[in-house]
């Protein structure tokens, strides 16, 4: 195996594979978008539910904060159900305004542990549903308010009661249970850690009269779950697959949106993990989806795609067959500029599969754009991204393709970003592709009998070795030493080479008594 086979191989393996089902792919986290920490899934966490109504004849009573004690004084104190269902119902308005609900004076008041207690009286459906929407509201706040809910033991009855009778009562189960889960990862584990669960909260789908806000709720409820990284265990939470991929036949925007999430969830894994995904036959619809109008739908389509794609050729492939490439060029121009990161990813690690798919992406008119978003974008991230992705072309290319890259002016594209030191992993791809290059530029010499290295002679006159010189003590050992193979292996061979000729043609000009023109 040759210098090139072998940091190729390495390569690859670095680049596209994933090391353990707990991990995400290996640059996934220095891409920077890490699934914990996104704007976007940030409002997916928690969502009050807020008291409104379209007749403005009726308007909702919201009491003022100067008349909690005599509500909890009821509720503590009083015997009329009539009375605490009504006091209750006025503490519910009180928390389901949307901005600063009043959670901490509440909490302070004492009463909260008996909207738990009303969560078990199955007799009361009226206060179940009430105490549930207090409580899941509660759960809207800080994670000291989650926690203090939590730790009155609500999650058992939550679960408990999706298995109500009354859908308004397992809608606000079930979007208390999202709220707690949204809040930390621990509570997101915390609630998986119940026997059955994730199945109690799935059967939901099944209700026979499910309508669109139970829908909505429960959807976003699994996604919630299957969210974060750590990841949650794969085992427990692996049939919302089939879920979420029917959910994308779906055409409204907000039940799109979370099921697109949860499959990107469900994908970040292992290989396995992209199989299974793969077999619920919803890859096509994903990529029909990141050409939807909304944004919002567009990042998760184009993650989920994007974890396909970091798996091996053959998972890459199946993207590919499903016509990806068509809408995935279109997202390169997008206003979105964290939608063009996230193209740009796809992108790399679709250069990083096998020959064949490197020349689709070539043949598909990608190079260009990846040259416009390097010389015109601002944000560094893209550019890095579409480096990468030209690099992984340079790299696992046919060298006819490598031959065409160089044509377009692939050499330029990479000098620039030799003068920035301090980005080690751009430095060394760069370095890199000058080596398989220059590799190139020497088989193409020797074939054709020419004297040095063609590649070689245009680094040389670009001012790209100069560049690679001034590297020489970096130090990074790694750059270094492949820094010392380029010079040693082109240039300074290249150089002598050019010197022999100088010195010849001075010889001849003194033997011959001539002058030469440049």
């Amino acid at each position: 195996m040759s210098f090139f086979e072998r940091k190729l191989k390495n390569r690859k393996e670095k680049f596209k594979q994933k090391a353990s089902p707990q991990n995400s792919r290996s640059r996934r986290a220095e891409y920077n978008i890490k699934i914990s920490h996104s704007k976007r899934e940030m409002v997916l966490m928690k969502r009050r539910n807020i008291t409104t109504t379209n007749n403005s004849k009726n308007e909702i009573y919201i009491p003022p904060l100067e008349k909690l004690p005599k509500l909890v004084d009821v509720i503590k104190n009083s015997e009329d159900t009539d009375k605490i269902e009504e006091c209750t119902k006025m503490i519910r308005t009180m928390l389901s305004v949307e901005v600063d609900p009043p959670i901490d004076q509440i909490i302070e008041t004492g009463v909260v542990p008996y909207f738990v207690e009303f969560l078990k009286d199955t007799n009361n459906i009226f206060l179940q549903f009430e105490s549930a929407w207090i409580l899941s509201n509660i759960c809207t706040g800080s994670t000291d308010q989650t926690s203090y809910v939590v730790n009155l033991d609500v999650i058992p009855i939550f679960i408990s009661l999706l298995d109500s009778d009354n859908n308004d009562v397992i809608e606000q189960s079930v979007w208390a249970l999202g709220n707690i889960s949204g809040d930390s990862l621990t509570f997101r584990d915390k609630i998986l850690s119940y026997p059955n669960s994730f199945n109690k909260i799935l059967s939901i789908f099944h209700l026979k009269e499910i309508n669109e806000s139970i829908l909505n709720n429960t959807t976003w409820v699994v996604s919630s779950l299957c969210r974060g990284v750590p990841f949650a265990p794969y085992h427990k939470v692996k049939k919302a697959l089939k879920y979420f991929a029917n959910l994308c036949k779906e055409t409204t925007t907000e039940l799109l949106i979370n099921a697109c999430w949860g499959l990107s969830y469900l994908s970040s894994g292992n290989s396995q993990q992209i199989d299974d995904l793969i077999s619920t036959k919803c890859l096509p619809r994903v990529v029909e989806l990141i050409g939807h109008k909304s944004p919002d739908v567009i990042i998760p389509a184009l993650r989920t795609i994007g974890n396909v794609v970091t798996g091996d050729s053959k998972q890459t492939q199946t993207a590919l067959d499903c016509d990806l490439l068509v809408p995935l060029k279109k997202l390169f121009t997008h206003k979105r500029e964290q939608i063009q990161k996230e193209a740009c990813w796809v992108l790399s690690n679709i250069t990083a599969g096998t020959r064949d798919q490197i020349r689709t992406i070539i043949q598909g008119g990608f190079i260009p754009v990846l040259y416009n978003l390097i010389s015109e974008t601002k944000i560094y991230t893209i550019q890095k991204e579409s480096i990468w992705a030209l690099s992984n072309a340079v790299w696992g290319g046919y060298d006819e393709d490598i031959i065409r890259l160089v044509e377009s002016g692939i050499c330029e594209v990479f000098d620039p970003w030799l003068q920035r030191r301090k980005e080690y992993s751009i430095l060394k791809i760069s370095l890199e592709a000058y080596a398989k290059i220059l590799s190139v530029g020497q088989k193409i010499s020797e074939e054709e009998g020419q004297e040095h290295n063609i590649y070689a002679y245009k680094l040389e006159r670009l001012g790209v070795f100069e560049h690679i010189e001034k590297l020489s003590n970096y130090e990074n050992q790694n750059i270094k030493q492949l820094v010392e193979y380029l010079l040693n292996t082109y240039f300074y061979n290249l150089q002598t080479k050019v010197e022999e000729n100088e010195n010849n043609s001075i010889d001849q000009d003194e033997n011959n008594d001539s002058d030469y023109e440049f």
